[in-house]
């Protein structure tokens, strides 16, 4: 009997619940869209890694040094974020502004030594996945870590697909350092917005 109530849910039926849900709390659905926002800029441009090293003048035996290296620092940066989970988020928002730099500062050199700059900035967006990851599974009750799991999942799927689909085409239409750069300078200036709206968030009337 108890198999037999634990039907599996249609899936559109099971990310309606999900999204309702969120979107009745606006502080899951801010940190929902952060994190979204975070894996997709943090995650999907790994693809782009060897394109950058190569194009940058690194050679085959370099770009899978500097893939290691970044598989390390990343591997490094989970393994520590967990002594940032009490930090404010505001740090969180100035860290995702800084990776930005790092990426816009590695395009406008795009030398082999830049990549230098992208470990730095897939380990400053592995830290910021695994402190919100880790808060926003506090902050959602058990009953319903599933299916608002699922709905984090596929806000990141979308997120990661309007990446795939925008930078593409940008360095098609420019050349791989302009996309890259426009990318770096976008996240910047994504970070500085989530810096400016957390401090008017907190001063606005309930």
């Amino acid at each position: 009997a108890r198999s037999q109530a634990a039907h599996e849910l249609a899936y559109f039926s099971h990310l309606k619940l999900g999204l309702s849900q969120v979107v009745r709390s606006p502080a899951l659905l801010d940190m929902v869209g952060f994190i979204a926002l975070a894996m997709a800029l943090g995650g999907a441009l790994d693809e782009f890694w060897t394109i950058f090293a190569s194009q940058a003048g690194l050679p085959n035996a370099g770009v899978a040094i500097f893939l290691g290296l970044m598989s390390a620092g990343q591997a490094a940066a989970a393994a520590l974020a967990h002594r940032a989970s009490n930090l404010q988020d505001r740090w969180f928002y100035l860290l995702f502004a800084l990776c930005g730099g790092l990426l816009a500062a590695a395009a406008a050199l795009f030398q082999p030594a830049a990549v230098i700059l992208l470990i730095g900035f897939s380990a400053g967006f592995k830290v910021i996945d695994t402190v919100f990851e880790g808060r926003l599974q506090h902050a959602i009750p058990d009953e319903t870590r599933a299916t608002l799991g699922s709905v984090k999942g596929f806000a990141v799927q979308v997120a990661v697909t309007a990446l795939y689909l925008t930078f593409g085409p940008l360095a098609q239409a420019t050349s791989y350092p302009r996309a890259f750069l426009i990318f770096g300078a976008g996240i910047a200036l994504l970070g500085g917005v989530y810096l400016i709206r957390g401090p008017l968030r907190a001063k606005a009337p309930a």
